[in-house]
């Protein structure tokens, strides 16, 4: 189970355009709380965001692990 959302993950990419784009301090939800950013902080959140899209990715790949699949031979209809 990922500890980070794909809302996460969209918050914090649109907080580091807004950062980028000039605006001087972005409040965004991230794990359920508000938080601010300011222009230095674009550094952390493109790290962040590189964490969030390791959690999302191996929570997917788990959650694939547990799918099985079902084959029916023609002989046996």
């Amino acid at each position: 189970m990922a500890i980070w959302t794909t809302t996460d993950r969209d918050n914090v990419k649109d907080a580091i355009i807004e950062l980028a784009t000039g605006k001087r301090v972005v409040s965004t939800e991230l794990g359920g709380k508000q938080r601010d950013f300011h222009q230095s902080s674009i550094a952390a959140l493109r790290a962040l965001l590189v964490e969030i899209n390791a959690d999302i990715a191996a929570a997917s790949e788990s959650a694939g692990d547990r799918r099985c699949q079902t084959t029916l031979k023609s002989d046996t209809w």
